[in-house]
């Protein structure tokens, strides 16, 4: 492991933040923040690493992306005073670009990160469990299109 790794919650900023604001970019962020077979539970269900990023680009947009606004990150790490692995909370809010009107999702995310030996990263942490509650405007479950 590199010996200045970010904190892990500045990690998991600096590599959700892109999965959401960067569509064009959205497969490369995915590399840097899972595994090849992480688990990802959105809105109670589980989906596919696929499944996800379809979820993105519907809800926070295929072209212009939205912004991020992270609002508060809870940090447990695996081993007091170690930033190597660890569980994360966060909320968020995304406001997406629609023309000349925009759309807010708020969300809720809990990950487990882990090393991840298999990679060729300096940084070898990569989510290994990802749970994800999205709302519409604030107060309508995301339907989800994709499944499995």
């Amino acid at each position: 492991m590199a010996a200045n790794l970010l904190t892990l919650e500045q990690w998991t900023k600096a590599n959700f933040t892109p999965l959401i604001e960067s569509p064009a970019n959205a497969t490369e962020a995915y590399r840097h923040f899972f595994p090849m077979h992480p688990k990802i539970t959105i809105n109670g269900t589980g989906v596919t690493p696929g499944g996800y990023m379809s979820i993105l680009g519907l809800e926070f947009g295929q072209e212009a992306g939205a912004s991020v606004k992270f609002e508060n990150v809870v940090v447990v790490p695996t081993t007091t005073g170690s930033e190597e692995a660890g569980s994360v909370g966060f909320f968020f809010t995304a406001t997406i670009a629609q023309g000349t009107s925009s759309r807010s999702l708020s969300s809720s995310v809990n990950l487990v990160i882990e090393p991840d030996n298999s990679v060729q990263d300096s940084d070898k942490r990569r989510v290994t469990s990802m749970t994800q509650v999205i709302l519409d405007n604030g107060t309508n479950p995301v339907k989800l299109l994709v499944k499995g």
